[in-house]
């Protein structure tokens, strides 16, 4: 990569977060410098963990350098520092949750039963479905939720009124959802907890959890979900650490254009459901 890529790069996002492309290389390099762990390696998932240990082992590469981790782990050990409860549902726990809420006569029901039709409550895997890739696109972010009411309000009839059904029908399962728990209505709603206990405090709660890292590198992303960018988002503005996204080189160009549009918005980790 070269000077002026970098700088094109690091002049669209917030200061002290950059994004490669098609390299791993700046962490590599990061191996053998330091016997405590220093770079906080964020991957979602566990496969992508591995393979980068792997790949660290075969070169001959030392891991002292490194923690490797996932987005739900670094929330629960923020929180934890600072007291809060970690526990959430589970798929199975959230969809037990979910036939109950849609067996109901209540605003929810009829929003899905304009969707899917017949009993709602017989179409609980859809609506979880649609309920977790609105909470990966918005994070319920009131910026991002009233962007996806303004594009589904600009496509053609009848999907303009499908998409808002949707939209409107999600916010009240996850309203709903949180009516009828003391746990977090989700691994992602444990990020959120700690994007706003970050954002709102002055990251003594990260130092206590991650004394000796200086970096923050997220690497392993097929797609960029909205939790996982408050996250990041909130420890860059409040923690003193450096960020890195590593992105692949195939989908590493949109993939960039996608998360700055999720860094644009205020405020990362408020929600427009409590």
């Amino acid at each position: 990569m070269t000077g002026s890529r970098e700088g094109d790069e690091r002049s669209a996002l917030p200061d002290g977060v950059s994004v490669s492309i098609g390299t791993v290389e700046p962490l590599l390099n990061q191996a053998g410098q330091t016997q405590s762990a220093t770079d906080l390696v964020i991957a979602p998932v566990e496969l992508h963990r591995r393979n980068l240990k792997r790949r660290l082992t075969n070169a001959g590469l030392p891991l002292d350098a490194f923690r490797f981790t996932e987005p739900g782990h670094v929330a629960s050990l923020v929180l934890a520092k600072k007291g809060r409860a970690t526990g959430s549902l589970d798929r199975v726990d959230r969809l037990a949750l979910l036939g109950e809420i849609l067996a109901e006569e209540t605003e929810v029901t009829d929003r899905f039963r304009m969707i899917l039709g017949g009993k709602p409550g017989q179409n609980g895997k859809a609506v979880e479905q649609v309920r977790t890739e609105l909470e990966a696109m918005t994070n319920y972010h009131p910026a991002r939720v009233d962007g996806f009411r303004r594009v589904a309000e600009s496509v053609p009839t009848p999907i303009d009124a499908d998409a808002g059904d949707v939209l409107t029908g999600t916010i009240a399962v996850e309203r709903e959802l949180g009516r009828r728990t003391s746990k977090a209505t989700s691994e992602r709603a444990i990020v959120r907890r700690a994007t706003r206990a970050l954002a709102g405090a002055d990251g003594s709660a990260w130092a206590e959890a991650f004394p000796t890292v200086e970096r923050v590198v997220v690497v392993g992303l097929s797609t960029v979900p909205a939790p996982l960018v408050d996250l990041v988002a909130a420890i860059a503005a409040t923690c003193d650490v450096e960020v890195r996204w590593m992105l692949r080189r195939g989908t590493g160009p949109f993939l960039k254009t996608r998360l700055t549009e999720l860094l644009a918005v205020p405020t990362p980790g408020r929600v427009v459901v409590t």
